[in-house]
């Protein structure tokens, strides 16, 4: 039987195997400094909260290394109903070389953390239902980091970042938001209503990195670089695609969709453009279908096939190239205003009204 009380651990801890910490209450450290041989595990019935805090694991291990906090896995005989069971992690460094990090709570907020592991996972219980708002926790949390929601800052880890679950709504958080850079393998952040990157940062996926809002936009602010080596697709799917200054660039193909427009700095894909599904499947190949508008800054770039775009609006670019025996196919229902067009083949526009600076192709330019 559990009752609420408070577990703090202030200065420096060492400890040769795990460290396991169970709370009916909160989990508080403040200017400590964590050290384990193997697991760090922290139960808490309400609150998780790191602060000014240095946390690793793995130091000695003989079994398993891993870093897990679960706000609110405890119910103690005095619960509080309606209580929010809040993770905050501020101004500390969390590390599990080798194994993963696990983070679950109502809200998590790790804005300023620093974040090494094998393989990261967070995910949200008890969100908010739509047209509810989250609550703040009594002020502990920010604002855009409030009940059902995820806000992370830099991530490094060699396999996976997951944040929200990779299939269905167990553990979706309302809304994302990555204040720092992201390094991974794969990496995989999903959300009922936004996601919303706060540049200036990178996210560096070496294989795919997938971005899917099930009901909502993705916000792309200053200056923002997305990279999948393998694989890039952003999925909104009720919203826009908006980051004036953001880059997306891909070894492999890009992905897009987006109901409310799309507006980027610049695409540079060596494959092609295709139109997506949330969970990142293609369902038009080689072509990027919108209903809305589509505006990219800077240079539109395909390397291996046609830059074929479809919308509902219009379309802008700065600049658009394709690479010898490669077409550029644009349709709108709305103008075109396109710079310098360079094809390896044809060009073939329909549009209300065309503005370009140059169009240049070796074959046909209709």
């Amino acid at each position: 039987t559990w009752q609420r009380a408070i577990a703090t651990i202030r200065g420096a801890v060492t400890v040769s195997d795990a460290l396991l910490v169970n709370s009916g209450g909160d989990i508080v450290t403040n200017g400590a400094t964590i050290a384990a041989g193997n697991n760090v595990i922290f139960n808490a019935g309400d609150d998780i909260i790191i602060r000014n805090s240095a946390i690793s694991s793995a130091q000695n291990v003989t079994s398993s290394g891993q870093i897990q906090f679960n706000a609110g896995a405890i119910t103690p005989i005095d619960a509080l109903p309606g209580e929010i069971h809040s993770l905050v992690i501020a101004n500390s460094a969390l590390t599990s070389t080798g194994y993963d990090l696990a983070l679950s709570a109502d809200a998590i907020d790790a804005t300023s953390a620093t974040i090494n592991a094998n393989r990261l996972t967070a995910g949200i219980n008890n969100a908010p239902a739509p047209g509810v708002a989250g609550g703040n926790d009594g002020g502990l949390l920010t604002a855009n980091c409030v009940q059902g929601n995820i806000c992370l800052g830099a991530v490094s880890t060699p396999t996976q970042i997951l944040v929200g679950p990779a299939t269905g709504a167990v553990g979706l958080a309302n809304r994302v938001t990555i204040a720092g850079s992201l390094a991974s393998n794969n990496i995989s952040i999903r959300a009922r209503d936004a996601v919303a990157f706060a540049g200036p940062l990178s996210v560096s996926a070496a294989n795919s990195l997938l971005v899917s809002v099930l009901n909502g936009p993705i916000d792309l602010t200053g200056a923002v670089s997305l990279s999948g080596i393998n694989a890039l697709n952003l999925y909104a799917g009720s919203g826009a695609i908006t980051g004036p200054n953001a880059a997306l660039s891909s070894n492999g193909n890009i992905g897009l969709f987006a109901t409310a427009g799309i507006t980027l700095g610049s695409i540079d894909t060596v494959g092609v453009l295709n139109t997506i599904a949330g969970d990142g499947s293609v369902t038009t190949a080689g072509s990027l279908v919108t209903l809305g508008n589509v505006t990219v800054t800077g240079q539109l770039a395909v390397r291996g096939g046609a830059a074929n775009i479809n919308s509902g609006g219009a379309i802008s670019t700065g600049s658009i190239l394709t690479t010898a025996g490669n077409d550029v196919l644009l349709t709108s229902v709305g103008a075109q205003s396109l710079g310098n067009v360079a094809s390896g083949r044809d060009v073939i526009i329909s549009a209300a009204s065309l503005n370009a600076t140059s169009v240049t192709a070796p074959r046909n330019i209709n």
